[in-house]
């Protein structure tokens, strides 16, 4: 049986009187085009004349535009606002200096052009003689930097310590003419790279002292938008602490932008992560072990809409949602490993509700009810740890105390 072909080509000879009579109708054609552009004016002549448009004969100001796939609905914004300043370490030190008990006094931190997040870092060692160190910007991060105001601090840390003697502290220092702005984030850096990333802007917790202040002992009052922008317009030193065991430790840095985008964490397919997300009035660290995912995956987070709680709970804070995406702009939900979501209730202000036993809870779509998970709760840090295989919409409660009123007799 054969198989079903398509027509075959078939040859014509090329005669003398075929040649002529294509070459006459070329003539006659050509003659007419002459003549319609002669009728045309000049703008009409050069649009016909002018090409196709095309994505590579766009001006850059009107960029081509692709349809959209279907995933791109899916795909979290990628930032393209360039930061205000910024040091990667990938081809030294860049200015940055190391202030306090560290380097031998040097005051200069050795940089490795290997083994950061990724690429060049910086390293410092405690000298343990007393005090706190903290790493120290360079001219490119001072002065008038109000334009990273409403936008982000990040930067990557780790410390290589015993990990037995911790201690808290300012973590972020900002000193202009007359006062200072500090921000104390709710984790210490593990012993792999740890990410932060903190908005320059009133609601996330920023404190505001006297740039006299002893900063061992500082605590401040709760800065609002215009102390923030008043410091941001004449930065005088920016810190960031280094040390954070009582003991020997080393201190690690690498990617410090000011003023660039919310960061979008990356779930590293080998060695895990460790990230700091500010979401609302919650602060939360997200620790995938390594293995957990299959391919390297985006996270991005935000205050959600939210739920009512179940009956004789007290919310505590915003309910907040963690998303994890695929390069290609899939979402995933669903871990091959466990990992652990701690929660900094720090911040969170309690009025008028008396509230025990805190827990957290994610949002059943299918019950539509509010489902706790096993939480344990550490109350002289006011932390919250809770063990996930899944993300989704989460949020923090507790019971609700009630209060007895005795009555007074009076003689």
């Amino acid at each position: 049986m054969k198989s079903p072909t398509s027509p075959q080509a078939r040859s014509f000879p090329w005669r003398g009187h075929n040649l002529r009579w294509l070459a006459s109708t070329l003539l006659v054609s050509l003659a007419l085009a002459v003549g319609l552009l002669a009728s045309l004016g000049p703008a009409q002549a050069a649009a016909v004349n002018s090409p196709l448009p095309n994505a590579a004969s766009q001006p850059i100001s009107q960029p081509y535009n692709q349809p959209a796939s279907p995933s791109d609905d899916s795909v979290p914004p990628v930032a393209q606002t360039e930061p205000v300043a910024a040091s990667y370490f990938d081809t030294g030190r860049e200015g940055w200096r190391v202030d306090g008990d560290v380097q031998a006094g040097s005051g200069v931190p050795a940089w490795l052009p290997q083994a950061g997040h990724p690429g060049g870092h910086l390293r410092a060692t405690d000298d343990v003689e007393g005090g706190t160190w903290y790493w120290e910007a360079p001219p490119k991060f001072l002065g008038d930097i109000s334009a990273a105001y409403s936008r982000t601090l990040s930067f990557d840390l780790r410390q290589d310590a015993e990990m037995n003697s911790q201690f808290s502290g300012p973590d972020v220092i900002i000193s202009g003419g007359s006062s200072a702005l500090i921000y104390n984030t709710a984790f210490n850096p593990r012993k792999r790279w740890t990410e932060y990333s903190i908005p320059l802007s009133a609601d996330a917790g920023w404190m505001k002292i006297g740039v006299a202040e002893p900063i061992s002992t500082a605590v401040g009052v709760r800065a609002s938008a215009e102390d923030i922008q008043a410091v941001l317009q004449d930065v005088r030193n920016l810190r960031i602490r280094g040390e954070f065991e009582n003991g020997w430790d080393e201190g690690f840095l690498d990617n410090v932008v000011l003023g660039g985008e919310a960061k979008q964490p990356r779930v590293d397919v080998l060695s895990g992560l460790q990230t700091q997300l500010v979401v609302g009035d919650l602060s939360l660290l997200v620790d995938f072990p390594g293995g957990a995912v299959s391919e390297t995956l985006y996270l991005r987070s935000g205050v959600s809409a939210g739920h009512a709680g179940p009956a004789g709970m007290g919310q505590m804070g915003n309910s907040f949602f963690i998303d994890a995406y695929t390069s290609g702009g899939g979402q995933v939900h669903q871990f091959l490993q466990p990992f652990t979501l701690t929660l900094s209730t720090a911040r969170v202000e309690q009025q008028e509700v008396h509230i025990f036993r805190p827990h957290l809870a994610y949002w059943d779509e299918d019950k539509g009810v509010w489902e706790s998970i096993p939480t344990a709760y550490d109350p002289a840090s006011g932390l919250l740890t809770a063990t996930l295989d899944h993300l989704t919409e989460f949020a923090l409660f507790g019971a609700l105390r009630g209060e007895i009123f005795l009555p007074v007799t009076a003689r």
